[in-house]
């Protein structure tokens, strides 16, 4: 979750709706998580452009479980937060030092 409009904010391949996800793997208790997504989704909506100046999001361009990618973008309303780096789901050590070096220049 994205703590403040002023904290700059780093997700990686974030699972934003696990109530979606969660079944898939068999999970029993996901209904939990349907009132979370919402406030989620609802309480950065209404934070406007000063959260897309410090959110940024990364999502494995081979991930084999699930992106969020296009609705990452939708919540903070800019895709220049949203970046690709080349892994999966589990990042691979290549990926690791990308995501990384781009980390770094994002928290300056």
């Amino acid at each position: 979750m994205l703590v403040g409009s002023d904290t700059k904010t780093v997700v990686v391949n974030p699972c934003l709706c696990p109530s979606v996800e969660l079944p898939k793997l068999g999970h029993k208790n996901y209904d939990v998580y349907k009132p979370l997504e919402q406030e989620f989704i609802i309480e950065h909506n209404n934070r406007g452009p000063k959260l897309a100046m410090n959110a940024i999001g990364f999502f494995g361009s081979h991930d084999e479980l699930f992106s969020y990618k296009k609705l990452f973008g939708k919540i903070i309303g800019t895709e220049e937060g949203v970046h690709d780096f080349d892994s999966g789901h589990h990042i691979s050590i290549e990926g690791w030092q990308e995501l990384k070096s781009e980390i770094e220049k994002f928290i300056g």
